[in-house]
Order: C-alpha cells, then sequence, then structure tokens
C-alpha cells in the first residue's frame, strides 16, 4: 500500500521553499501566496485588550517606534517615522499613471481612473495626519527586468487582452513582491487601529488587480461593486 508522506507540514515548507526570494544583501524572503477568497482564518484575527480612549499623546512617539520596529519585523530593511506634511506630493503622478500607460491602468477599483480622489482633497487628507510609517525594502532589479518580469508581464498582458481568465496561470512570485510590500503595510495598520488609532490608514504598492486578482480574469469592484479582497486591498500610495 502507497504511503502519501506528505503531510500539512511538508506541503507548507514545499509552498515556503517554492515563494522563497532572495533580495540584495542575501537576505531571503517568503513572498506571500494568491489569496483566497472568504474571512481570514480565526488564528490570523487580532484578539486584543480593550483601549484607553482618546490615546494619551505620550504614548505616541513610543507605539510610532513600535511600529518601525513590526515593519522590519515584518520584512522590510528599514523603517522611520515620517511627518506628514513633509511627504510630497505632485499632482503630475497622476497622469503619469495614463502617460505612457501604465499594464495596469483602468483594471482595478484601486487604480486611476476609477481611484480618482481630487488631488487637493487627497492631499488635505495626508496633511491632517501628523505622522507616517515610510519603510523601505531592497528589491532585486531582475524582479522587474530580469525573465520573473518578462513571464509574469507577458501572461498579465495576455489576460488583459483577451479579457477573460488565464489559460496559464502567473508565477506566484509575479504579484508575490506586491503582496508581500502590502503585508507590511497591513500589519502596520492593523496594529495602530488596535492600539486606538481607528484613522490609521494603509497604502501599497503597485495594482491590486495584479497582487491578488491575478489569477482571476476581472476586478469585481469594478464590475459588481463588491471588492474579492476587501480587507486586502489598499490603494497605491503615488496616486
Amino acid at each position: 500500500m502507497a504511503i502519501d508522506e506528505k503531510g500539512p507540514e511538508k506541503q507548507v515548507e514545499e509552498k515556503q521553499t517554492k515563494n522563497l526570494v532572495t533580495l540584495p544583501g542575501g537576505r531571503e524572503v517568503v513572498y506571500p501566496d494568491w489569496p483566497k477568497i472568504g474571512p481570514p482564518p480565526l488564528e490570523d484575527t487580532p484578539h486584543r485588550k480593550p483601549v484607553m480612549l482618546p490615546v494619551p499623546p505620550d504614548k505616541l512617539i513610543g507605539n510610532l517606534e513600535k511600529y518601525c520596529r513590526l515593519a522590519v519585523e515584518r520584512g522590510a530593511d528599514e523603517a522611520v517615522i515620517f511627518p506628514a506634511k513633509e511627504i510630497p506630493q505632485d499632482i503630475r503622478v497622476i497622469y503619469k499613471c495614463a502617460v505612457p500607460q501604465c499594464p495596469a491602468y483602468g483594471l482595478s477599483r484601486f487604480c486611476p481612473p476609477h481611484w480618482q480622489t481630487p488631488f487637493e482633497e487627497a492631499k488635505q487628507i495626508v496633511q491632517s495626519y501628523k505622522y507616517a510609517i515610510v519603510y523601505k525594502i531592497r528589491a532585486n532589479a531582475e524582479d522587474f527586468t530580469g525573465p520573473l518580469g518578462r513571464e509574469y508581464q507577458r501572461k498579465w498582458m495576455a489576460q488583459v487582452l483577451t479579457g477573460g481568465r488565464l489559460s496559464e496561470k502567473p508565477s506566484s512570485k509575479g504579484g508575490g513582491r506586491a503582496r508581500f510590500v502590502g503585508s507590511i503595510s497591513r500589519a502596520v495598520e492593523s496594529e495602530a487601529y488596535y492600539d486606538g488609532y481607528y484613522f490609521a490608514m494603509a497604502f501599497s504598492v503597485g495594482s491590486c488587480r495584479r497582487s491578488l486578482c491575478g489569477q482571476f480574469g476581472d476586478c469585481t469592484a469594478i464590475t459588481t461593486g463588491v471588492c474579492r479582497f476587501p480587507l486586502l486591498a489598499r490603494p497605491c500610495g503615488s496616486p
């Protein structure tokens, strides 16, 4: 009788090996796999004690430093506290999504022209915050210009041009970089929220249509008004 020796632990180990990426400096990280539709597992749902509201002002800097440490623990190379009013904002960035047109332009709810908050309003929203946590991840140029980047672009454009589900699913590493970045942002946002900063807001990088729904043929937030991954999708910080 044949016995399958690949138990759950072995399967997890194989998945991690498949998504293992070596960043500059030799640091290894595991890119998250494609997400599954539905609520998060119970073990991934925070259970926190009630906090004092409003949060005492003298706790702010200590908490911000904690969020920087959390970002590094989750995979960032560096994280700093940055005054929100000093975040550079330029209306021309919006047009750079369209000229020359980004492959993801118009394909998700969080990309222009669908995510088109008036510039002055967006600027006012950002400047209503006192501080931001800005983090850095050193990336391999090959992820963008090498075989992996070209392979993902080819399959992505094939899906866009045919308007349907991919017959050949892209590598999970293709959108994994953006999922990895987004996971750090969401971890910091969640920690701040449960500390009592209920207006904490995370931004990600790139298109959620590529990083979350690259395995599907459309963005349901556009077609039906309901996002497949409302707890994961975040707008890109640049527009």
